[in-house]
């Protein structure tokens, strides 16, 4: 071949031509790799949000996290400021509940924000970081806020406040043979975290929203609670007393009475209290019971046995007599059936002249005044001490406030009409009758008060007492001028405080200890004795008296001696002028 002839077109050579091209591919790829891995690690490492990602209406990209979290927490704080949300609640009540009552949760939305771009493995990092830069779509991210708590509370509770009533439970009592009901009422109350909830959802979402230009109304409607529903099997169950037949006792070969049952009527009840509307009374008769032998059966009394029994001496003014005489004819004759209680106030009646009382000493406020009515605690007193030996359940007692004298300590019960009151229950199978009256003896009144009722097992009750420890009496004394000079006057008699424990011992009839429960716990104040005197005794009764001190008697100046006359001076060697009366400082006597 010709060295000089061109080669065959489409047939030349050229020397190492595809070696470059595929080496400057590897270097480009091997650069392309490199780059896109330094983008994943930057992405990694950075500790910046990826660019074009926003908060709400905030564009955070570009930033750290605390520096986001600080713009966030700014900005939205600022557009909160400027908005409320509207409420609307129950049939009428509007309000605009501030912006400022909710606070964004800045960290959460930055940590957020950072974490966009970062989800997944590390090695979409860079296409991420490539997507954020060059897709215009921006990655949005959901603030959350929270409720500013007391505040916002705080006025909900404002706005509520007259439309919300609590729930009223159904209640009921019974009086003998009538169980009287008093149906429940519905409560309204608003739900605060529902309300709190919507609240939050509306101002979020209106920050998130471009496009709306003020939260969405927010509505809420009380929610009414009912009143528990009455278990009518478990009324029934309480209010139900089974009748007692009358049996003769084969010891005593007494007529032990009868005492009639109560039921109540589940159907008709319930008729009777579904017709009543919310917080009506519904009187309910309940059904009486007969026994099957009743104590006409067998000819026999009511009242065959003496439960318990107490007597106290009268003592005091003639009117104090005359109220403790009243007090028994009220008490007297009495019957409870059982379950029935005793209010001492409610069967004597206010103290007044209308109802047979007399002005007499009593205690108020520490002091011994005359008021209708006073010594009637006597009665209740010697009452409580019957019905403690007649094993009857207590409801209501409290002690005197100073050691009443006429029963041991432990053994009284005061009562003041309106305040304090002294109640038992009969608390046993049968009917019990209270007695009360007064006996006259040697010129001394004797209050004697009963309990009679049936005693089925023979079973007595003693009553025992603690003595705890005394509280002795100081002697005061005052000054006043209405008293006599030379003489004393008691204005306050003294009592000397004590505490003491009763104990209710129940025996069987053949002396076995049943039972010592301990009753109660008297506390009794002392009372000072106060003895007045004429202010001109102080010296004799007041300890802290200070003798006047008299004063002081003045020292007398002596008389100055007479001054000589001076003998006649020629006129050249006449002196100045001369003050007889003069005395010089140096000469003056001291005091």
């Amino acid at each position: 071949m010709d060295e000089n002839k061109a080669p065959p077109l489409g047939k030349g050579v050229i020397s190492g031509g595809k070696k470059p091209s595929l080496l400057v591919c590897a270097v480009l790829l091997a650069v392309l790799a490199l780059s896109y891995a330094g983008l994943c690690f930057y992405v990694a490492l950075s500790g910046r949000i990826l660019p074009n990602v926003s908060v709400g209406r905030l564009d955070v990209g570009g930033r750290t996290e605390p520096a986001a979290s600080a713009q966030i927490d700014s900005a939205f704080r600022i557009a909160l400021a400027q908005v409320s949300v509207p409420l609307t609640y129950g049939e009428n009540g509007q309000a605009e509940i501030p912006g400022t009552c909710f606070t964004p949760d800045a960290d959460a939305a930055a940590r957020a924000a950072f974490q966009v771009g970062r989800e997944g493995f590390p090695a979409g990092y860079g296409f991420r970081l490539l997507k954020a830069l060059f897709v215009p779509a921006q990655s949005n991210v959901y603030l959350s806020l929270g409720d500013g708590g007391p505040d916002l509370s705080a006025l909900l509770d404002d706005l509520f406040a007259g439309q919300e009533s609590p729930v009223t439970q159904t209640c009921w009592t019974q009086e003998k043979a009538t169980l009287r009901l008093t149906r429940g009422i519905p409560g309204l109350a608003y739900d605060r975290a529902q309300t709190k909830a919507l609240l939050l959802a509306s101002a979020s979402n209106y920050l998130a929203d471009h496009l709306r230009e003020t939260p969405l109304p927010i509505h809420v409607d009380p929610v009414a609670t009912q009143p528990d529903p009455v278990d009518w099997q478990e009324l029934a169950a309480q209010v139900r007393v089974d009748p007692v037949d009358a049996f003769i006792d084969p010891k005593t070969q007494k007529v032990i009475p009868s005492s009639p049952g109560l039921a109540l009527d589940v159907k008709g009840a319930k008729a009777l209290f579904d017709a009543a509307p919310a917080g009506g009374e519904v009187e309910i008769p309940l059904t009486v019971v007969e026994p099957e032998v009743t104590t006409a059966d067998l000819g026999g009394e009511e009242f065959p046995d003496l439960l318990g029994e107490a007597t106290t001496q009268v003592n005091g003014s003639a009117n104090r007599k005359k109220n403790v005489i009243r007090a028994a004819e009220l008490v007297n004759g009495a019957i409870l059936q059982p379950g029935d209680v005793f209010a001492y106030n409610e069967t004597t009646g206010r103290r007044t002249a209308e109802n047979g009382f007399f002005p007499a000493p009593a205690y108020v406020n520490g002091l011994t005044v005359n008021e209708y009515g006073g010594g009637v605690c006597q009665v209740s007193s010697t009452l409580y001490s019957a019905t403690l030996l007649a094993n009857l359940k207590i409801v209501e007692r409290r002690n005197h406030s100073y050691v009443p004298g006429y029963l041991p300590n432990g053994l009284d019960a005061t009562v003041s009409f309106g305040t304090q009151d002294y109640k038992f229950q009969n608390d046993r199978e049968n009917a019990i009758k209270v007695v009360a009256f007064t006996v006259e003896k040697d010129d001394t009144l004797f209050l004697t008060t009963q309990i009679y009722g049936v005693n089925r097992d023979g079973s007595y009750v003693k009553m025992e007492t603690e003595h705890l420890g005394s509280y002795a009496y100081s002697t005061v004394y005052k000054a006043d001028a209405s008293v006599p000079a030379g003489t004393t006057r008691v204005s306050v008699t003294p009592y000397t405080g004590a505490k003491t424990d009763s104990y209710r011992c129940v025996y069987a009839a053949d002396g076995t200890l049943l039972s010592r429960t301990k009753e109660a716990t008297s506390t009794y104040k002392k009372r000072d004795k106060v003895i007045l005197y004429n202010p001109a005794d102080a010296a004799l009764y007041d300890p802290n008296y200070v003798a006047p001190t008299p004063a002081p008697e003045a020292t007398p100046v002596p008389t100055p001696a007479p001054v000589p006359t001076a003998p006649p001076v020629s006129p050249e060697f006449a002196l100045p002028s001369y003050n007889p009366n003069a005395v010089p400082s140096e000469t003056l006597p001291t005091a």
